[in-house]
């Protein structure tokens, strides 16, 4: 029973993280997977894929994907049909939400790297990332050109570069992916594909989909290294990154989504309902922060305890 409501926590959480990838542009999918406490779950679970195979933790990690991966896709599916109702029509609303669970989860990350905050390269790594995040949201500009009409061998490269450098942004806390491919052209044509995949001629869209997918695997592989590795090596330092890219994130959210938005318009109803939302889902994530925060200090401490023990023992 405890397996079954893992898995579909999980199956739960990759619903929200593929809605919000696709419905809600400027907001970081690495971000959402902070919030939820995906984001070091996928990055270890990533690297587990990666080695002993066929092994009883290689087929446990294949499933927990299967699950991640049919959440997120059921997500993805859902925001492509409603990013038009929800975002564009009340986008002040939906990014004062969003940016509420955000702020609320800064307590939960801040814990990670409180004892090493004075240190002055800790300091340095935080003003390098956030100035390196602002400098990318305000340089980027969209391209308004539809990069997926008639098709070519350097068409279908192109867009497994954007699937490889697509996910690196939406694992990496802060970039939002949907702006790399807004800049580049390819958000909305890839939304229609996937809002419209029951009705478009499949010969035409398969193709777009498969070589497009097989990009973002390859950049889930190679980021998912990268990530793993700096954890390793350098865990205080990449914790303080992630933490800079989230405190970066609010920001670069109303830059993105209501600032560069053409279409923005809103009336104080939306205001006051927006405000609401923040307050509501602030208090959702702080809440869920400090159970998650108590969990792994408890989790700490009994490893600690059990080192002990063992060290008695011997």
């Amino acid at each position: 029973m405890k397996q079954f409501i893992y898995y579909f926590l999980n199956f739960l959480k990759g619903i929200l993280l593929g809605f919000v990838c696709v419905a809600t542009p400027g907001v970081s999918g690495g971000t959402i997977a902070v919030i939820v406490g995906l984001f070091t779950t996928i990055i270890e679970a990533g690297n587990d894929l990666l080695h002993n195979f066929f092994s009883k933790k290689w087929w446990t990690t294949v499933l927990f994907f299967v699950v991640l991966v049919l959440g997120v896709a059921v997500g993805a599916f859902i925001g492509s049909k409603v990013v038009s109702f929800t975002f564009e029509k009340y986008p002040l609303a939906v990014t004062l939400c969003l940016i509420g669970l955000i702020i609320g989860s800064l307590p939960m990350l801040f814990v990670n790297i409180k004892p090493h905050i004075k240190k002055v390269s800790n300091i340095i790594t935080f003003v390098i990332v956030v100035a390196l995040a602002l400098v990318y949201t305000f340089c980027l500009a969209k391209s308004n050109n539809n990069p997926l009409e008639n098709m070519n061998f350097w068409s279908y490269l192109g867009l497994v570069i954007m699937g490889i450098v697509t996910v690196a942004t939406m694992i990496i806390p802060g970039i939002s992916g949907n702006i790399f491919l807004m800049a580049f052209g390819y958000y909305y044509p890839l939304t229609n594909i996937l809002s419209n995949i029951t009705s478009l001629p499949l010969n035409e869209t398969l193709p777009i989909i498969l070589v497009f997918l097989l990009g973002c695997v390859i950049g889930a592989i190679l980021i998912v290294k990268v990530i793993k590795f700096l954890l390793d090596k350098f865990e205080v330092k990449t914790n303080t990154a992630i933490f800079a890219f989230v405190v970066s994130s609010p920001i670069i959210m109303i830059k993105l989504c209501l600032i560069n938005n053409e279409n923005f318009v809103y009336n104080n109803t939306e205001l006051i309902v927006g405000i609401a939302l923040a307050i509501v889902a602030f208090s959702i994530s702080f809440i869920l922060g400090r159970i998650s925060t108590k969990k792994q200090q408890k989790e700490k401490e009994s490893t600690i305890v059990d080192s002990n023990s063992t060290t008695i023992e011997e």
